[in-house]
């Protein structure tokens, strides 16, 4: 049988990665609204430990999020994960807009399974996603090494992610992640 083409998907897809301003909104909103369900992206710029972990962030439009952490333990099971830090990415999966007391905006997060922190800032993630859409389709070998760039030369797929493809002479950016 003919294997299906593989369709990557842009992080410049609105529909699968909206601002947050596009997100629907939870119980807190004045006007509730629909919105578009899909992943979020955050770059963290700050974190706050105090009663519970706070994460100061911004979407890809470049405004402000605020993201506290409300599960039973206030956060504290990623409050020490390497990858937590500032510059890097999260990544959240069916959003809702949140109005805190304070004031502020943001995303009151009570569980972890639907949060992926990356260790790449969003202009990392974007170039990426542009990269993506020359590779071949269906995870096929690619002919460019991904680490040097040299073509036409005997390459090695990672173990790791089985999509990158390196030269024996540098290492994969999975091996780094």
């Amino acid at each position: 049988p003919a294997e299906m083409s593989r369709n990557y998907v842009s992080f410049e897809d609105g529909d699968a990665f909206p601002d947050f301003s596009d997100l629907p909104c939870d119980y807190t909103c004045p006007l509730a609204r629909r919105g578009v369900n899909g992943c979020l992206l955050l770059e963290i710029v700050s974190i706050e430990r105090s009663t519970r972990l706070v994460l100061r962030t911004y979407d890809r439009a470049k405004f402000p999020v605020t993201v506290a952490l409300y599960t039973k333990d206030r956060g504290n099971a990623i409050t020490h994960s390497p990858e937590l830090k500032p510059g890097n990415t999260l990544i959240f999966m069916f959003p809702r807009q949140h109005f805190f007391v304070d004031g502020s905006v943001g995303i009151r997060q009570e569980e972890y399974r639907s949060i992926k922190i990356l260790s790449a800032s969003m202009a990392e993630l974007f170039q990426l996603s542009k990269d993506m859409e020359t590779w071949p389709a269906n995870f096929a070998m690619h002919k460019e090494c991904h680490g040097c760039g040299k073509k036409d030369i005997p390459l090695l797929k990672c173990a790791k992610c089985e999509v990158f493809a390196y030269c024996g002479r540098v290492r994969t950016q999975c091996a780094l992640w």
